[in-house]
């Protein structure tokens, strides 16, 4: 009984160990290594779904208002319009150092393929059903998806 308990113990004390050393390897910050609490990440985190939330609700009224108001009849190539900025954006912050890019092992493997084909297929697909649907109707439509795969899984 005493060996079960000491084991119980070292595994407890590897788990501690693992978790100190993520957040060691996330947060930089000396207090972390000491076991206090780092909320800056977490706030970060929060800001960071905050913007990405925001920014996409405003997109899709945007985008709206480019097929309704400004009657814009293209929704492939306001997805490539997108596309355009999010990559002018991105090399910004790159060139801000604001992180550092990971170079792709292999652009050939066909699951990088068929994932890169399906997000060039369903981004022009949404914006087409947002231009024929009102915004209350493809958002939900939109939400439904994740229970739908979960449920054909």
């Amino acid at each position: 009984m005493q060996q079960n308990a000491s084991h119980g113990h070292r595994r407890a004390q590897g788990h501690a160990k693992h978790k100190l050393k993520y957040i060691m390897r996330v947060s930089k910050d000396p207090a972390a290594s000491a076991g206090t609490c780092v909320c800056k990440g977490r706030t970060a985190d929060l800001s960071y779904l905050a913007f990405n939330f925001l920014s996409t609700v405003a997109v899709t009224f945007i985008n709206k208002t480019c097929f309704s108001r400004v009657e814009f009849g293209y929704p492939a190539a306001l997805c490539n319009i997108h596309f355009l900025v999010t990559l002018l954006g991105v090399e910004l912050l790159y060139r801000a150092k604001m992180f550092q890019k990971v170079t792709v092992v292999n652009v050939r493997d066909l699951n990088f393929m068929a994932i890169a084909v399906v997000i060039g297929i369903v981004t022009p697909l949404n914006n087409t059903s947002l231009k024929l649907n009102s915004i209350g109707f493809y958002q939900i439509m939109k939400l439904l998806v994740t229970p739908c795969v979960v449920l054909i899984e």
